[in-house]
């Protein structure tokens, strides 16, 4: 199990927002990163919440706890099931059936902004 507290966090990213800003991540508040960290790791769809605590991956209070090593590809492969179908539209569309998507907001919250959580996440688990 890997475990990323709020100030491990804090500290990364005032030492690599260069990085950060590469993956899609701008918040030039440093008081509102984590903030945002987590909005952007939380604004998906109830359903696509439960898959990712399913997977492995956990935040509670301050705290990030990712429980497999592969949590963070298992969460990718669907979040990037839920974009190639946007940009396909398959017919029918099951990832997005399956996590009860609908419409151009899903498709971050539920796609680009979980991959940017994750690739950070994966980031800073390479810097420890």
């Amino acid at each position: 199990m890997t475990v990323i507290t709020k100030q491990q966090f804090l500290d990364f990213a005032i030492k690599n927002i260069d990085k950060l800003e590469d993956l899609g991540f701008f918040v030039d508040d440093e008081n509102e990163r984590w903030d945002e960290f987590l909005g952007l790791a939380t604004a998906c769809t109830t359903k696509f919440a439960q898959f990712m605590t399913e997977a492995g991956l956990r935040i509670v209070d301050d705290t990030v706890f990712i429980d497999h090593s592969n949590t963070l590809d298992i969460i990718d492969d669907e979040a990037v099931k839920i974009s190639e179908e946007y940009d396909n539209i398959p017919d029918p569309m099951p990832t997005w059936e399956k996590y009860d998507l609908s419409g151009d907001d899903d498709v971050d919250y539920n796609g680009s902004h979980i991959m940017i959580v994750t690739d950070i996440l994966r980031m800073m688990i390479a810097a420890q």
